[in-house]
């Protein structure tokens, strides 16, 4: 039996406002050093996924695997384990990932994305709701 190492990241990898050429070029060659380790990214509400975003214009390796729409996408990992991700697609305003998910069968199910640990944490702001928050 092989072992398959793979790597998460649940957002906060850089900040989207103050993002640089080299924090691009860092981000991209340190994710392809790792190759052949899979690289499974869930933007945050910081570093969201948009199509200006470092995650849509990076030249990323076919190891990473970036999570482009906020709701939660399976990919199977191995039988019977899928991964479930999600991306922030704005800074603020993500709706809770975990409302209305449901899986079926005995399978293991791990889900990867960012989000508050409670639903009455509240961002700065007029307008603004509590990113992709969970009372659960």
């Amino acid at each position: 039996m092989s072992t398959r190492m793979l790597f998460f990241a649940p957002g906060y990898l850089y900040q989207h406002d103050r993002v640089t050429p080299d924090t691009a070029s860092f981000l991209v060659q340190t994710f392809a050093e790792l190759d052949p380790i899979r690289v499974y990214i869930a933007p945050g509400n910081n570093d969201f996924y948009g199509p200006q975003s470092l995650y849509a214009t990076g030249n990323w390796t076919d190891n990473v695997h970036i999570f482009t729409e906020p709701c939660l996408q399976p990919i199977p990992l191995a039988e019977g384990i899928t991964l479930w991700g999600a991306a922030h697609c704005a800074p603020a305003n993500t709706p809770n990932f975990l409302d209305s998910f449901r899986t079926d069968g005995d399978a293991t199910h791990i889900a990867l994305f960012h989000g508050a640990e409670r639903s009455w944490l509240t961002e700065q702001g007029e307008g603004k709701q509590p990113h992709a928050s969970s009372a659960r």
